[in-house]
């Protein structure tokens, strides 16, 4: 073989091999995930992440290949509301040959996640009761059926369910989640129980107005807090999105 041709055949040689493990790694890239925020609007002070905290849990930025499904929900009077979603679609399968277009997809993506964050931001129709457990248990239940490789839900709220048959407000219920939370846990099961919540991280997020509050966040954060590990999920309790 002629020097020549053999320099050919080795170049060749390196391209399709350089050529297969950029796909291999760029395959191994593509995460699904299943993402998905709820706002207390009952609250004396919503909280609504901004897009950029909500992009940087998501990691986007960083690998434009992961697929997303978003979903935003409320905590109203009410048991069951309605769910805005959004998709960010699986990329395509030859990855070198489409990057721009997906950047320009990603980009497209955070558009409308940002006009989704800004119409709830915009909602202040507050609520007298609070109804926060069932709602949580749906959207628990959704991602644990889903096989998405990554499992997300956060919940931005002070936890203080206010439903006609369980009322954190009550002082014998917030004595009774100090001294016996098994009791308060069976009322809650009463109404639903929780699903497999295992591979599920579920992100808590409040900040108190004041020592009174906060002591009393503690105790019902720490509560779900318990409640949510012993299902199987990873939780994380902190005042806003981006101290994870």
């Amino acid at each position: 073989m002629k020097p020549s041709t053999f320099i050919f055949t080795c170049c060749v040689a390196l391209v399709a091999m350089l050529v297969l493990l950029g796909c291999a790694t760029a395959d191994g890239q593509r995460k699904h995930i299943e993402y998905a925020v709820m706002i207390d609007l009952t609250d004396s002070i919503k909280v609504v992440p901004d897009e950029n905290s909500v992009v940087s849990d998501l990691g986007i930025d960083g690998n434009i290949w992961s697929s997303v499904n978003f979903s935003l929900g409320n905590f109203t009077d009410v048991s069951y509301t309605p769910r805005a979603h959004l998709s960010l679609a699986k990329a395509p399968g030859r990855l070198s040959a489409s990057e721009f277009t997906r950047k320009r997809e990603v980009v497209a993506f955070k558009a409308t996640l940002t006009t989704l964050l800004d119409s709830a931001r915009s909602d202040t129709s507050g609520k007298p009761n609070s109804s926060l457990y069932l709602p949580i248990v749906e959207e628990l239940t959704r991602l644990s059926n889903s096989t998405a490789d990554r499992k997300v839900l956060v919940i931005f709220s002070d936890l203080m369910e206010n439903s006609p048959d369980v009322s954190f407000y009550s002082p014998n219920t917030l004595a009774l989640l100090r001294t016996n939370p098994d009791k308060v846990k069976a009322m809650l099961f009463a109404k639903a129980k929780l699903p497999n919540l295992k591979g599920i991280e579920i992100k808590l997020i409040y900040q108190p107005k004041n020592a009174k509050d906060d002591a009393v966040f503690r105790t019902v954060s720490q509560f779900f807090s318990s409640m949510f590990t012993e299902a199987g999920a990873t939780v994380t309790i902190s005042a806003n999105l981006t101290n994870q």
